[in-house]
């Protein structure tokens, strides 16, 4: 036996050997179940979309452009759900403020009339 045939023969057993034959057994599957005219034909037509897609872009001028164009329609489209959510924050941002001025006006009562023993029930009355 020669050295090609066992320097052969040892890579023939390593795993990278055995990777290498999956690896060309699955090229040749892939090969017989997918049409080459077919994958020509859906790349074809990907890169169709996407060049209308940046014709667009670029006939709005650009990303500001197709920017302002979704913001004015959503803004149409969503309006009213807009301004009614505004409308929810806006009373929840009121009503924390309104709750910490509530608790900190307790605190000032009830550290006044702490002496009296009368602060906890202030406390308690303004906390509900």
């Amino acid at each position: 036996m020669g050295t090609l045939q066992h320097q052969q023969d040892i890579y023939m057993e390593s795993t990278q050997a055995h990777i290498n034959q999956l690896s060309t057994a699955w090229e040749r599957v892939y090969s017989a179940m997918i049409d080459k005219d077919v994958i020509i034909g859906v790349t074809d037509g990907l890169t169709s979309i996407v060049k209308l897609i940046a014709q667009f872009t670029e006939s709005v001028g650009g990303g500001i452009g197709v920017l302002n164009i979704l913001g004015t329609t959503f803004t149409k489209v969503f309006s009213t759900q807009i301004a009614r959510e505004l409308m929810i924050f806006n009373h929840n941002i009121q009503s924390s403020f309104d709750t910490m001025r509530n608790q900190n006006f307790a605190k000032a009562i009830s550290s006044q009339f702490a002496e009296t023993g009368q602060g906890n029930e202030i406390q308690k009355t303004v906390n509900g």
